[in-house]
Parts: structure tokens; C-alpha cells; sequence
């Protein structure tokens, strides 16, 4: 890794301007600092790309209601495909407090599933997190394979905790059972502004990254079968908990682009 230094020199008189100079130059040497960061760049060409450039999702590479066969306990969203708004070079997921079906909540979910499907590779989404109880929003992979239990989650974030992130990976044993290891990364407000959320698949091992850096990795129990593609905003779960007075309807989760590089 390089070596990167920041250096602030500073002359002040009097105590206010002293400090306030003070803080002016750690911040700078912080952003100095993590601009040094090396970033990782996938090595492999681009293979799937989609920047939602048209008016609406295209159906050609989406589809647009659930695939993977059931809601998780608890979850309180039915997925409506008019819950998915395209404008501006970007996807919004909206969710939104209005009783359809048999459910007390709207929101939209994207998938591959029947369209593409992919076995190792780089996988990146840039987009901005919902900011409330009981807002899930989450990227990730399973597999196409209805019995098999692999499944990659790239990014989950729980609306009521805006500075953490949470990756998983699903697997079953050869044994029969199921195992689902977990890490959490805890960083800037996620809320607050765009980032980049992916993984780098390959035979020996799923390393996650934020914003380019390197935040986990597993070498057990990587998948060696084709999966699809998932971005979904649910509400409610037993995860996440319910809605309450202070999350904000519509909720959005913003989606700029998603890439995918071969291995």
C-alpha cells in the first residue's frame, strides 16, 4: 500500500480562531488522508450494466414482482411495480403507507431472475439509503436453484441505524443444515448521500467492499452455482421492526446504477 501523509501547518492568534483553525486542518488532513485510500477496481469487463436511462424499468431485464418465493415473517410491504419510479438517469424504490391487498404498505423490488443470471464476477450498486424504523433496504444475489439455500446478500441497512451497513453470506451444509455468517461495517451516514455497495464473487472466496474498500471476506461456503440479481426495499420484519411515528412515508431508496464485471 502506499504511503500517504498529511501535513497542516497554520500560524493563528487568539483562542476562537485558534481552534477553529485547529479543526479546519484535521479535517483537511482527513480528507487528505482517505483520498490515499487505494481503491479496488474490478478486473474483469463490464457485462451487465444498467444506469435506468429509459422512462421505466425495462422488463426485458427485470422483472418486477417477487421471485424467491416468499416474504420474510413479518414483513408488512406488498411489492406494486408502480412503486418503482425511473427518471433522471436513476431508480427510485418508493415505499409508501397505503393498505393494498392484505398488506398496510407499498413498496417495489427488481430482480433478474429469468433474464440473467451470473457464477462469479464483480457486483456493484451505488445508491442512497431510506432513513427509518422499519426500512429495509437491501442488494443481493440468490441462487436460481429454487432448493438451494446460497444466497449473497451484497448490502442490507436497517432505516433506524443510519451509520451501519450489514453483508451475509447463506449457505447450506453438506450436513443439511443452513448457516448464515454476518458482518457489519460502521462508517459515514448512509442516509445522507450515494455509495458504492458490492462484492468480488470468485471459486475461493466473496470479499465485500464499500465504496472501493475492502470491509469483509468469507472463504467458506462461496456458492459455485448461477444466481440473480435483487434490489428490494421491504417494510417491517422481525429484523428491522415496524414503522413508527418518526419514519417518514414516502420512503426512497435511490438507485443510480448496477454493474456487474465478468471474473
Amino acid at each position: 500500500m502506499p504511503r500517504c501523509t498529511a501535513r497542516a501547518r497554520f500560524r493563528v492568534r487568539g483562542g476562537r480562531l485558534a481552534l477553529a483553525s485547529l479543526v479546519c486542518a484535521i479535517a483537511a488532513a482527513a480528507i487528505v488522508q482517505s483520498a490515499c485510500i487505494p481503491r479496488y477496481q474490478p478486473k474483469g469487463a463490464l457485462i451487465f450494466e444498467e444506469d435506468f436511462a429509459g422512462e421505466a424499468v425495462d422488463l426485458r431485464r427485470w422483472q418486477t414482482e417477487m421471485a424467491w418465493g416468499r416474504y420474510t415473517t413479518g414483513q408488512l410491504e406488498h411489492y406494486d411495480p408502480s412503486s418503482l419510479l425511473v427518471r433522471d438517469g436513476g431508480l427510485t424504490i418508493v415505499a409508501s403507507e397505503d393498505m393494498w391487498r392484505d398488506r398496510p404498505y407499498r413498496s417495489g423490488v427488481i430482480a433478474t431472475f429469468g433474464r440473467h443470471e451470473f457464477t462469479y464476477g464483480y457486483f456493484e450498486i451505488r445508491a442512497r439509503m431510506p432513513k427509518g424504523r422499519g426500512l429495509w433496504p437491501a442488494f443481493w444475489l440468490r441462487a436460481s436453484d429454487p432448493d438451494s439455500g446460497a444466497e449473497i446478500d451484497v448490502v442490507e441497512f436497517l432505516g433506524h441505524e443510519p451509520r451501519t451497513v450489514h453483508m451475509a453470506l447463506h449457505y447450506d451444509t453438506t450436513g443439511g443444515g443452513h448457516l448464515e455468517p454476518q458482518h457489519s461495517f460502521t462508517g459515514p451516514d448512509f442516509t445522507a448521500d450515494h455509495h458504492t455497495y458490492a462484492i468480488d464473487w470468485s471459486p475461493d472466496a466473496v470479499v465485500w467492499y464499500i465504496d472501493g474498500v475492502e470491509r469483509w471476506r468469507r472463504n467458506e461456503g462461496v456458492p459455485s452455482e448461477p444466481m440473480y440479481l435483487i434490489a428490494n426495499l421491504s417494510v417491517g420484519g422481525e429484523w428491522p421492526g415496524s414503522p413508527d411515528g418518526d419514519t417518514g412515508f414516502p420512503a426512497r431508496y435511490e438507485i443510480d446504477w448496477i454493474r456487474v464485471y465478468a471474473p
